[in-house]
């Protein structure tokens, strides 16, 4: 199935986020100027979100509705 989201930061949209499957890393996009991604993703799976700066999140997909991932900054990013 289709998923689609958007991921913010607590200053708005994150862009160049990678988002991949947790099963297969290899399978993956990122996000636009706008933080928002779609991508192809079986049903049940996990998404991974990363970027420089901000904590690793993983995400269960649990139905066809949009994501909206709040990423939160990383401590050691910000020594």
């Amino acid at each position: 199935m289709r998923v689609k989201g958007t991921v913010r930061s607590d200053e708005g949209p994150v862009r160049d986020v990678s988002v991949t499957l947790k099963s297969d890393p290899s399978r993956g996009t990122v996000t636009d100027v706008h933080g928002s991604f779609s991508l192809i993703a079986p049903p049940g799976s996990t998404l991974v979100f990363s970027h420089v700066g901000f904590r690793r999140q993983e995400v269960p997909v649990k139905d066809q509705a949009p994501l909206d991932v709040l990423l939160v900054a990383s401590e050691s990013a910000l020594s």
